[in-house]
């Protein structure tokens, strides 16, 4: 087995294959590709206390979406239309679950992962746009642009559905006028 680390960032530059060669660790782009690691793992970690088997099903396919979405943006072709229909009809199919309001996000360990998960894919879609803004939009991205927004739209749905699956209602925040 190769090492696995090679010295070669040690000065604060990395490979991106978007941009053709090294580039500071802090380019926006790298922060995209960063931020989607994060949330990787974050699907991964919720996918692994989720209780219900049928979303940790779907987390798994979300996971590996998240992986493919990231080699589409390095320059290979890993996603699909079929992908954006996919997560819109699974949030449809999940959104008879819920009602079209806000709730808190804990309650139930997997649920509570879950909006993590989701919280730090919104984080990586704003990585993605500020990317965008930085190296200028190319083929492709408009369709990975949709899909990063749905997969945060899908992880609330999941969420949600995980909350009532196993028996937790959803807090509602409040907000109350202030004193004085």
């Amino acid at each position: 087995m190769p090492r696995l680390y090679t010295g070669t960032g040690d000065r604060g530059e990395t490979l991106c294959p978007r941009l053709g060669g090294r580039v500071r660790k802090t380019h926006p782009c790298v922060e995209f590709i960063g931020a989607l690691d994060e949330a990787e793992a974050a699907v991964g970690y919720a996918r692994s206390v989720l209780r219900d088997k049928e979303l940790r099903s779907l987390l798994e396919w979300v996971e590996e979406l998240l992986f493919r979405i990231g080699f589409s943006f390095a320059g290979k072709s890993c996603v699909t239309a079929e992908d954006l229909g996919r997560l819109e009809r699974e949030i449809d199919r999940l959104s008879a679950e819920i009602e079209p309001v806000f709730t808190l996000n804990g309650g139930d360990p997997g649920a509570a992962a879950v909006s993590l998960a989701r919280a730090v894919t919104r984080r990586a879609e704003r990585r993605f746009w500020a990317c965008i803004e930085a190296s200028g939009e190319r083929p492709g991205d408009e369709l990975l642009a949709k899909l990063l927004n749905r997969v945060s739209d899908l992880l609330y749905a999941v969420q949600v559905a995980a909350q009532r699956r196993a028996g937790v209602e959803p807090g509602r925040p409040r907000c109350r006028p202030a004193q004085g």
